[in-house]
């Protein structure tokens, strides 16, 4: 298993692993940030799902949305598990990087959807953009949702 399996709630892993099935599930070859972005909306229990229904987004559309840009792959080779693509490496990166800031020990999906409106210009990051959800806001509601650990 991947070390930033060693560093994810629940929670987080749940979501990373409906993002490959899904990936799987429409034979894409990468898993993708619009796919994690699905596989946190499907999780649903998550902070960042809290913090997007906070900022007045309808999650099933959102997720629908996701499921129009993903479409469907034609890659029908895979076995068990999709391989990241480089923005989803770049978004664990990111998200490792913002669970250190704070005194949080566990990575969960709130990061990771930091992350990808953090990091460079990708779909899911556009997406979010569309629905009124920036780094700025979404940073806001975590703050207010999640608690510093004394």
């Amino acid at each position: 298993m991947h070390a930033f399996y060693d560093r994810v709630t629940d929670r987080a892993r749940r979501a990373m692993e409906f993002a490959n099935y899904w990936a799987l599930r429409k034979k894409h070859r990468l898993v993708t940030n619009l796919h994690i972005l699905w596989g946190i909306l499907e999780e649903g229990h998550n902070t960042a799902s809290k913090v997007l229904g906070d900022m007045q987004v309808d999650l099933r559309k959102l997720q629908q949305e996701v499921v129009l840009l993903l479409g469907e792959g034609d890659y029908a080779t895979h076995d068990k598990a999709v391989c990241y693509s480089e923005e989803v490496r770049q978004c664990i990166c990111d998200a490792i990087s913002l669970g250190l800031e704070g005194p949080v020990v566990l990575i969960g999906c709130h990061h990771l959807i930091l992350a990808m409106l953090v990091g460079p210009a990708n779909p899911a990051a556009e997406l979010l953009d569309r629905w009124g959800v920036t780094q700025e806001l979404t940073n806001a509601h975590v703050r207010a949702i999640v608690k510093p650990v004394l």
